[in-house]
């Protein structure tokens, strides 16, 4: 079983992610405003569907990275928009791809603790018994 280390809130948790993502996709946008990749990615964060098809329907990769190795699934997943999710899986979105600290978009679901988007990771197929040093100390197993 996996829990949150008594020091750190979920809630604490989460906050976190989402300013680390948010600061990732405002780093991106720098020259490449108008890669269609980091629209793509962009949209994901936000939930916004119809962009996402939209992009994905465009040319827009599926499994693009951008800061810190992230992907659209891995920042849909991290924000727990499982909508988004479902369709980027549709699209062919890597599920076990794990970004440069070496963190899946499981991972990110979880410590967002988004419980819709956990099960169907897992339902999907997602390792239940992934790990990442990046991750050491915020977690700890039972």
């Amino acid at each position: 079983m996996i829990g949150i280390n008594p020091v750190l809130g979920s809630a604490t948790i989460s906050r976190i992610i989402m300013l680390i993502a948010a600061l990732i996709i405002l780093a991106e946008r720098g020259d490449a405003a108008n890669d269609i990749n980091d629209a793509f990615r962009g949209a994901a964060f936000r939930g916004e569907i119809s962009d996402v098809r939209d992009l994905l329907n465009d040319g827009a990769d599926v499994n693009s990275r951008g800061g810190q190795g992230l992907s659209a699934l891995m920042s849909a997943a991290m924000a727990g928009h499982v909508a988004v999710v479902q369709v980027l899986l549709e699209r062919g979105a890597d599920l076990e791809a794990r970004s440069n600290q070496a963190v899946t978009s499981l991972m990110l679901a979880a410590m967002g603790n988004h419980v819709e988007v956990v099960r169907l990771l897992l339902q999907k197929g997602a390792t239940l018994n992934a790990r990442s040093a990046a991750l050491k100390g915020v977690f700890f197993a039972r």
